[in-house]
């Protein structure tokens, strides 16, 4: 998935901000119907936000990046963490 704008994000994290939790949860999609699961669901109260371009290789957030991946990295970083990541990702597969 590749948002044209990152306005959901936004919402998402005022709407964290201002209520400090959050609810996971799994829905099944038919046709234009959704069921939204009312049980099995894992409320959280922490959240960690990062760039992708900020995930190193032993950083557990790394389980999100695949080897196909090309993440925005700020011009002024060198050697940001995901460039070992990914090349370790690469060796890997």
């Amino acid at each position: 998935m590749t948002p044209s704008s990152n306005d959901n994000l936004e919402r998402f994290l005022v709407a964290f901000k201002a209520s400090g939790n959050y609810i996971l949860s799994f829905a099944r999609v038919q046709g234009a119907d959704a069921d939204i699961a009312a049980s099995d669901q894992i409320q959280k109260n922490q959240l960690t936000v990062k760039d992708a371009w900020e995930i190193g290789p032993n950083d557990f957030d790394c389980i999100a990046i695949q080897g196909g991946d090309d993440p925005i990295v700020p011009e002024n970083v060198k050697n940001p963490p995901v460039a070992e990541t990914l090349a370790k990702i690469r060796r890997e597969s």
